[in-house]
């Protein structure tokens, strides 16, 4: 998965931001929990990635 993608869409169809980051050869998002959000906000921030991963080919890495 392409992750910068995945935030891109995640911006642009549900006004979430996150940043993707990688470190030995792993990506992973790097997203501020902070003890205002709620356990809604996370939900939301999964379901999105699950929406996005689903709905947009452009988040699929090609194989060589």
């Amino acid at each position: 998965i392409d992750l910068g993608k995945v935030c891109h869409h995640l911006w642009e169809d549900y006004k979430i931001e996150v940043t993707a980051n990688g470190a030995n050869e792993l990506q992973f998002f790097r997203v501020s929990i902070h003890f205002y959000d709620s356990y809604e906000d996370i939900d939301r921030f999964i379901n999105g990635i699950i929406e996005v991963i689903a709905k947009y080919d452009d988040v699929h890495k090609k194989e060589d």
